[in-house]
């Protein structure tokens, strides 16, 4: 399969329905200390949990997005979207999405790579991305590309993240 550029008149608003399955979290610990602030993250096991969202391609919340997708005959299989933010010079990953039937066949990475290589292409420093902390298949897949944990925010979905278990994660990469 090769990548190819999507049209934004042809995918603008264009729906995917995201569906994973976890077995673990990123544990969030945060410890106020007299003149200090300890956070610790560890990977915990939990019971067996699907997860579902929809995401829309070409998002009004994307100032200029580009988008590359894998098409097997004529249904669009594998989508990375991302834009390159000016003021920091960065890349960043809004959405990457690989059809269940597609997982582990490597299409994750071949898009990855060349998001990556559009992203040095354009001179980008590196390249950032938010993940939920209870997606573990992410995760891994992130760090298996040389991503890193690089902050986190407990407030971003909801007021009780850290207990619900979705704290969003930032994930980076310096290139170059």
């Amino acid at each position: 399969m090769k990548i190819e550029k999507l049209d934004y008149s042809d995918y603008q608003g264009y729906k995917i329905n995201v569906d994973y399955i976890t077995r673990a979290y990123q544990d969030i610990q945060i410890k106020k200390h007299r003149k200090a602030i300890s956070i610790s993250m560890k990977r915990k096991r939990m019971k067996k949990t699907t997860k579902s969202y929809d995401i829309f391609l070409f998002a009004d919340y994307i100032n200029q997005p580009v988008v590359f997708g894998m098409f097997e005959r004529k249904t669009l299989v594998a989508v990375i979207e991302g834009e390159y933010i000016e003021w920091n010079k960065t890349f960043r990953i809004w959405e990457i999405y690989i059809h269940p039937k597609y997982r582990r066949k490597g299409l994750g990475s071949q898009l990855f790579k060349h998001i990556e290589r559009h992203a040095m292409d354009i001179k980008a420093r590196a390249i950032t991305l938010e993940v939920q902390s209870c997606n573990d298949p992410a995760i891994s897949f992130y760090e298996s590309m040389g991503m890193h944990f690089i902050g986190l925010n407990t407030l971003a979905y909801t007021n009780y993240d850290v207990q619900n278990k979705e704290v969003l994660l930032e994930y980076g990469k310096r290139l170059g």
